[in-house]
């Protein structure tokens, strides 16, 4: 699994990888600490979130959710909803597919674990982190 930071909501606060150092869900770890936007802070300060910014999109019933973010990777993360306002079912080992509204791969928001991605199916170079 992915550790540390994966990616950037559309407000610029990072997302954090679901798991801590030591292997837990850090959502349920830490829950009761989140906002109403679902992000906290870390000891050292720095706001994340581990799970769907609520506050940073607006789902349209019957419409695929928007845009979210983007992973480290480069590619898209959108919300929970899928083609027609629908929960994807066809989503890969990372949480990603292409779909009939985007045709290009892309993430989805889950409301369960892994809540971001569980991979990242695009390149990342490491020595830059």
């Amino acid at each position: 699994p992915v550790t540390g930071v994966v990616g950037w909501a559309l407000d610029g606060v990072p997302f954090f990888a679901p798991l801590d150092s030591d292997g837990n869900d850090q959502v349920l770890k830490d829950q009761g600490t989140f906002d109403h936007c679902n992000g906290h802070s870390d000891s050292y300060g720095v706001y994340h979130y581990h799970s769907n910014p609520v506050c940073t999109y607006i789902d349209t019933p019957g419409k695929h959710s928007p845009l979210a973010g983007l992973m480290l990777d480069g590619m898209p993360i959108y919300g929970l909803l899928g083609d027609e306002g629908v929960f994807p079912t066809d989503l890969d080992e990372c949480g990603g597919h292409s779909d009939a509204t985007h045709g290009y791969y892309h993430y989805h928001l889950v409301a369960s674990f892994p809540y971001t991605v569980a991979c990242l199916q695009g390149c990342v170079d490491t020595s830059k982190l």
